[in-house]
Protein backbone atom coordinates (compact mmCIF):
# COMPACT_ATOMS: atom_id res chain seq x y z
CA UNK A 1 0.00 0.00 0.00
CA UNK A 2 1.61 3.02 -0.91
CA UNK A 3 2.39 5.88 2.03
CA UNK A 4 -0.26 8.27 2.70
CA UNK A 5 1.32 10.49 5.06
CA UNK A 6 1.16 13.96 3.79
CA UNK A 7 4.78 15.60 4.22
CA UNK A 8 4.31 19.01 5.87
CA UNK A 9 6.35 21.68 3.74
CA UNK A 10 7.73 24.43 6.06
CA UNK A 11 7.77 28.04 4.15
CA UNK A 12 9.86 30.44 5.84
CA UNK A 13 11.29 33.62 5.14
CA UNK A 14 14.56 35.35 6.42
CA UNK A 15 14.43 38.74 7.66
CA UNK A 16 16.03 41.60 9.56
CA UNK A 17 14.49 44.65 11.59
CA UNK A 18 15.95 47.59 13.00
CA UNK A 19 15.44 48.41 16.45
CA UNK A 20 15.06 51.82 17.99
CA UNK A 21 18.64 52.06 18.89
CA UNK A 22 19.82 51.04 15.21
CA UNK A 23 20.01 47.57 16.17
CA UNK A 24 19.80 45.05 13.63
CA UNK A 25 18.08 41.56 14.52
CA UNK A 26 17.84 38.86 12.25
CA UNK A 27 15.29 35.56 12.43
CA UNK A 28 12.63 34.38 10.34
CA UNK A 29 9.00 34.55 8.89
CA UNK A 30 6.56 31.68 8.64
CA UNK A 31 3.71 33.27 6.51
CA UNK A 32 0.14 32.07 6.72
CA UNK A 33 -3.69 33.13 5.16
CA UNK A 34 -4.26 36.89 5.25
CA UNK A 35 -6.95 36.26 7.91
CA UNK A 36 -4.80 34.02 9.76
CA UNK A 37 -3.59 35.42 13.36
CA UNK A 38 0.45 36.25 14.03
CA UNK A 39 2.58 34.64 16.92
CA UNK A 40 6.02 36.43 17.72
CA UNK A 41 8.06 33.98 19.90
CA UNK A 42 11.19 34.70 21.50
CA UNK A 43 13.41 32.48 23.58
CA UNK A 44 14.83 32.83 27.09
CA UNK A 45 18.13 33.90 28.75
CA UNK A 46 21.18 32.98 25.99
CA UNK A 47 18.80 30.43 23.84
CA UNK A 48 19.04 30.61 19.71
CA UNK A 49 16.84 30.11 16.93
CA UNK A 50 18.08 26.60 16.66
CA UNK A 51 17.70 25.23 20.47
CA UNK A 52 13.81 24.41 19.09
CA UNK A 53 11.97 27.60 18.58
CA UNK A 54 12.41 26.79 14.61
CA UNK A 55 10.40 24.02 15.28
CA UNK A 56 7.64 25.32 17.14
CA UNK A 57 7.35 27.94 14.51
CA UNK A 58 7.09 25.66 11.98
CA UNK A 59 4.06 23.59 14.28
CA UNK A 60 2.30 27.20 14.63
CA UNK A 61 2.61 27.31 11.10
CA UNK A 62 1.14 23.72 10.31
CA UNK A 63 -1.77 24.38 12.49
CA UNK A 64 -2.59 27.50 10.50
CA UNK A 65 -1.06 30.88 12.16
CA UNK A 66 1.49 33.36 11.06
CA UNK A 67 5.01 33.51 12.96
CA UNK A 68 7.69 35.40 13.63
CA UNK A 69 11.08 34.41 15.38
CA UNK A 70 14.26 36.23 15.72
CA UNK A 71 17.75 36.00 17.95
CA UNK A 72 17.82 38.43 20.67
CA UNK A 73 21.35 40.64 21.03
CA UNK A 74 23.95 38.24 21.72
CA UNK A 75 24.50 37.25 25.50
CA UNK A 76 28.55 36.07 24.82
CA UNK A 77 29.16 39.83 23.26
CA UNK A 78 27.41 42.34 25.38
CA UNK A 79 25.23 42.21 28.92
CA UNK A 80 21.68 41.53 28.85
CA UNK A 81 19.52 44.00 29.81
CA UNK A 82 15.86 42.95 30.08
CA UNK A 83 14.01 46.42 29.66
CA UNK A 84 16.28 46.25 25.90
CA UNK A 85 14.72 43.20 25.04
CA UNK A 86 11.57 44.46 26.32
CA UNK A 87 11.82 47.15 24.26
CA UNK A 88 13.24 44.69 21.34
CA UNK A 89 9.97 42.77 21.33
CA UNK A 90 7.66 46.35 21.11
CA UNK A 91 10.33 46.88 18.25
CA UNK A 92 9.46 43.41 16.70
CA UNK A 93 5.47 44.00 16.95
CA UNK A 94 5.89 47.38 14.98
CA UNK A 95 7.89 45.67 12.68
CA UNK A 96 5.15 42.90 11.60
CA UNK A 97 2.34 45.67 12.04
CA UNK A 98 3.43 48.20 9.87
CA UNK A 99 3.07 48.49 6.30
CA UNK A 100 5.94 50.64 5.59
CA UNK A 101 8.39 48.05 6.95
CA UNK A 102 7.37 44.45 6.70
CA UNK A 103 7.90 43.22 3.34
CA UNK A 104 5.22 40.14 2.84
CA UNK A 105 1.81 41.80 3.61
CA UNK A 106 -1.36 40.09 3.09
CA UNK A 107 0.21 36.57 5.12
CA UNK A 108 -1.51 37.29 8.14
CA UNK A 109 -4.14 39.17 10.52
CA UNK A 110 -2.32 42.57 12.32
CA UNK A 111 -4.82 42.74 14.66
CA UNK A 112 -5.02 39.11 15.98
CA UNK A 113 -1.28 39.65 17.08
CA UNK A 114 0.40 36.90 20.31
CA UNK A 115 3.11 36.44 21.77
CA UNK A 116 5.04 33.66 22.78
CA UNK A 117 7.72 33.56 25.34
CA UNK A 118 10.29 31.16 27.00
CA UNK A 119 11.65 31.33 30.58
CA UNK A 120 13.27 35.11 30.27
CA UNK A 121 11.33 35.72 27.34
CA UNK A 122 8.23 34.52 28.88
CA UNK A 123 8.42 37.43 31.37
CA UNK A 124 9.79 39.87 28.11
CA UNK A 125 6.16 38.97 26.71
CA UNK A 126 4.51 39.38 30.07
CA UNK A 127 6.18 43.21 30.24
CA UNK A 128 5.60 44.10 27.07
CA UNK A 129 1.81 43.39 26.71
CA UNK A 130 1.04 45.35 30.04
CA UNK A 131 1.57 48.21 28.09
CA UNK A 132 1.44 47.42 24.24
CA UNK A 133 -2.49 46.94 23.50
CA UNK A 134 -1.56 46.02 19.61
CA UNK A 135 -1.10 42.42 21.89
CA UNK A 136 -4.00 40.43 21.90
CA UNK A 137 -2.76 37.54 23.85
CA UNK A 138 -0.23 35.97 25.75
CA UNK A 139 1.63 32.56 26.11
CA UNK A 140 4.07 32.49 28.44
CA UNK A 141 6.04 28.60 29.08
CA UNK A 142 8.02 28.41 31.97
CA UNK A 143 8.38 32.29 32.25
CA UNK A 144 10.71 33.86 34.91
CA UNK A 145 8.42 36.25 36.91
CA UNK A 146 11.00 37.62 39.44
CA UNK A 147 14.88 38.00 39.74
CA UNK A 148 14.06 39.50 43.37
CA UNK A 149 12.48 35.94 44.31
CA UNK A 150 15.20 34.07 43.34
CA UNK A 151 18.03 36.26 44.79
CA UNK A 152 15.92 35.91 47.90
CA UNK A 153 15.99 32.32 47.27
CA UNK A 154 19.66 32.15 47.24
CA UNK A 155 20.03 34.12 49.96
CA UNK A 156 18.16 31.86 52.43
CA UNK A 157 20.01 28.92 51.21
CA UNK A 158 23.22 30.67 51.25
CA UNK A 159 23.40 33.34 53.46
CA UNK A 160 26.81 34.43 52.36
CA UNK A 161 26.11 34.40 49.02
CA UNK A 162 24.93 37.51 47.74
CA UNK A 163 28.04 39.04 49.24
CA UNK A 164 30.41 37.15 47.68
CA UNK A 165 28.62 37.39 44.05
CA UNK A 166 28.75 41.44 45.36
CA UNK A 167 31.87 41.48 45.52
CA UNK A 168 32.40 40.21 41.86
CA UNK A 169 30.10 42.11 40.31
CA UNK A 170 31.05 45.66 42.18
CA UNK A 171 34.76 44.46 41.17
CA UNK A 172 33.84 44.06 37.46
CA UNK A 173 31.88 47.42 37.30
CA UNK A 174 34.55 49.17 38.66
CA UNK A 175 37.33 47.52 36.00
CA UNK A 176 34.81 48.31 32.92
CA UNK A 177 34.65 51.93 34.44
CA UNK A 178 38.56 52.05 34.21
CA UNK A 179 38.24 51.04 30.70
CA UNK A 180 38.80 47.01 30.91
CA UNK A 181 37.02 44.28 29.35
CA UNK A 182 33.54 42.79 31.04
CA UNK A 183 33.76 39.33 33.60
CA UNK A 184 32.64 36.56 31.51
CA UNK A 185 31.53 33.56 33.15
CA UNK A 186 29.99 30.52 31.77
CA UNK A 187 26.31 29.70 31.26
CA UNK A 188 26.46 26.38 31.95
CA UNK A 189 29.22 24.28 34.09
CA UNK A 190 29.54 20.26 34.26
CA UNK A 191 31.12 20.96 37.85
CA UNK A 192 28.55 22.95 39.15
CA UNK A 193 30.35 22.60 42.73
CA UNK A 194 33.45 24.43 41.87
CA UNK A 195 32.38 26.15 38.92
CA UNK A 196 30.11 29.11 39.53
CA UNK A 197 28.02 29.62 35.64
CA UNK A 198 24.70 31.80 35.21
CA UNK A 199 22.80 28.36 34.81
CA UNK A 200 24.60 26.34 37.30
CA UNK A 201 22.30 22.93 37.77
CA UNK A 202 22.50 19.65 35.62
CA UNK A 203 19.27 20.14 33.50
CA UNK A 204 20.81 23.52 31.98
CA UNK A 205 23.50 21.55 30.99
CA UNK A 206 22.15 18.54 29.81
CA UNK A 207 19.80 20.98 27.90
CA UNK A 208 22.56 22.77 25.95
CA UNK A 209 24.96 20.46 25.61
CA UNK A 210 22.46 17.88 23.81
CA UNK A 211 20.94 20.46 21.70
CA UNK A 212 24.34 21.21 20.10
CA UNK A 213 23.93 24.43 18.52
CA UNK A 214 27.30 25.30 17.04
CA UNK A 215 26.56 29.39 16.88
CA UNK A 216 25.92 29.16 20.71
CA UNK A 217 28.78 30.60 22.86
CA UNK A 218 29.34 29.44 26.75
CA UNK A 219 29.68 32.66 28.14
CA UNK A 220 27.71 35.63 29.75
CA UNK A 221 29.01 38.97 31.41
CA UNK A 222 28.44 38.78 35.05
CA UNK A 223 26.41 42.31 34.61
CA UNK A 224 23.90 40.17 33.07
CA UNK A 225 23.22 37.85 36.74
CA UNK A 226 23.65 41.20 38.09
CA UNK A 227 20.79 42.75 36.02
CA UNK A 228 18.12 39.63 35.93
CA UNK A 229 18.21 40.21 40.08
CA UNK A 230 16.16 42.93 39.82
CA UNK A 231 13.86 41.85 37.14
CA UNK A 232 10.69 41.65 38.53
CA UNK A 233 7.72 41.76 35.38
CA UNK A 234 5.27 40.07 37.76
CA UNK A 235 4.62 43.57 38.72
CA UNK A 236 3.19 44.01 35.28
CA UNK A 237 0.86 41.40 35.43
CA UNK A 238 -1.78 42.69 36.74
CA UNK A 239 -1.80 44.94 33.84
CA UNK A 240 -2.16 42.91 31.21
CA UNK A 241 -6.03 42.55 31.38
CA UNK A 242 -8.24 42.35 28.89
CA UNK A 243 -6.05 40.67 27.06
CA UNK A 244 -5.67 36.72 27.60
CA UNK A 245 -2.63 35.07 29.58
CA UNK A 246 -2.00 31.48 29.31
CA UNK A 247 0.82 30.41 31.87
CA UNK A 248 2.33 26.79 31.19
CA UNK A 249 4.89 25.69 34.32
CA UNK A 250 6.86 22.69 35.33
CA UNK A 251 5.74 21.10 38.35
CA UNK A 252 9.25 20.33 38.38
CA UNK A 253 11.36 23.36 37.30
CA UNK A 254 14.52 24.37 39.18
CA UNK A 255 15.22 27.29 36.90
CA UNK A 256 11.96 29.04 37.05
CA UNK A 257 9.87 27.73 40.20
CA UNK A 258 6.55 26.81 40.08
CA UNK A 259 5.76 28.46 43.71
CA UNK A 260 6.44 32.24 42.36
CA UNK A 261 4.90 31.36 38.72
CA UNK A 262 1.76 30.78 41.04
CA UNK A 263 2.16 33.55 42.96
CA UNK A 264 2.38 35.86 39.71
CA UNK A 265 -0.60 33.91 38.39
CA UNK A 266 -2.79 35.01 41.03
CA UNK A 267 -2.30 38.46 40.54
CA UNK A 268 -3.19 38.69 36.88
CA UNK A 269 -6.66 39.32 36.15
CA UNK A 270 -9.26 37.56 34.15
CA UNK A 271 -9.31 36.38 31.18
CA UNK A 272 -6.34 33.91 32.33
CA UNK A 273 -5.54 30.13 32.20
CA UNK A 274 -3.08 27.96 33.94
CA UNK A 275 -1.49 24.27 33.12
CA UNK A 276 1.02 22.75 35.12
CA UNK A 277 2.80 20.37 33.39
CA UNK A 278 5.10 17.09 34.69
CA UNK A 279 8.13 18.48 33.22
CA UNK A 280 11.04 20.51 34.17
CA UNK A 281 12.50 23.90 32.53
CA UNK A 282 13.67 21.93 29.29
CA UNK A 283 11.92 18.68 28.54
CA UNK A 284 9.12 20.07 26.89
CA UNK A 285 11.31 20.63 23.68
CA UNK A 286 12.31 17.54 23.28
CA UNK A 287 9.57 15.04 24.64
CA UNK A 288 7.76 14.04 21.77
CA UNK A 289 4.63 13.39 24.23
CA UNK A 290 5.21 16.42 26.49
CA UNK A 291 5.70 18.88 22.99
CA UNK A 292 2.40 17.24 21.67
CA UNK A 293 0.59 18.34 24.99
CA UNK A 294 1.86 21.92 25.01
CA UNK A 295 1.42 22.57 21.47
CA UNK A 296 -2.23 21.29 22.11
CA UNK A 297 -2.86 23.31 25.33
CA UNK A 298 -1.65 26.56 23.10
CA UNK A 299 -3.81 26.22 20.27
CA UNK A 300 -6.88 25.70 22.51
CA UNK A 301 -5.62 28.64 23.75
CA UNK A 302 -5.88 30.55 21.01
CA UNK A 303 -9.15 29.09 19.31
CA UNK A 304 -10.69 30.34 22.17
CA UNK A 305 -9.83 33.45 21.79
CA UNK A 306 -8.94 34.16 17.99
CA UNK A 307 -11.68 32.28 16.99
CA UNK A 308 -12.14 29.35 15.01
CA UNK A 309 -9.40 27.14 13.72
CA UNK A 310 -7.16 28.49 10.82
CA UNK A 311 -5.84 25.34 9.81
Amino acid sequence: MADTTKAVVVVRHAISFQTIDGTSLSGFFYPAIATAPIIILTHGLTLLIEHYLDDIAAAFQAAGYAALIYDQRPAWTQDVIPSTQVSDLHDAITFVTSSSLFPYPGTFNASELALWGFSYAGGHSIQAAASDRRVKAVLAVCPIVSGKKARDRILKENPTAIDTLGTMIWGDRAKRMAGEAPTFIPVITKTPETEFALLGNKEAYDFFTTANVTRWVNRATLQTLFDGMDYIPEASISSISPTPLLMIVGKNDINAYMADQEGAFKMAKEPKEWHALETDHWKHFTDKKLKAEVLKIELDFLKKHFGKDKA
